[in-house]
């Protein structure tokens, strides 16, 4: 069933960024509705830990790309 609810909070993410969302906003949140639905005591570890680092790290080290395409798109 896990990988399912994995499998669905993936198509959410791909579904907002092919609509324009931006992907940097609606990956926590698809990622909380994963965790709220497998397992409900566990979303406030999983983002203050695990998915905050993780995500910190990844805009640390690609945020050059993400400043840039911002300004580059007319």
């Amino acid at each position: 069933m896990s990988v399912i609810i994995a499998l669905a909070a993936l198509a959410l993410l791909m579904l907002a960024a092919y609509r324009g969302y931006s992907v940097i906003l609606f990956a926590p949140i698809a990622a909380l509705g994963a965790v709220l639905l497998t397992d409900p005591g566990a979303v406030g570890p999983a983002f203050t830990g695990l998915f905050m680092e993780k995500m910190v790290g990844f805009v640390k080290l690609y945020f050059p790309v993400f400043l840039l395409a911002r300004y580059s798109a007319s």
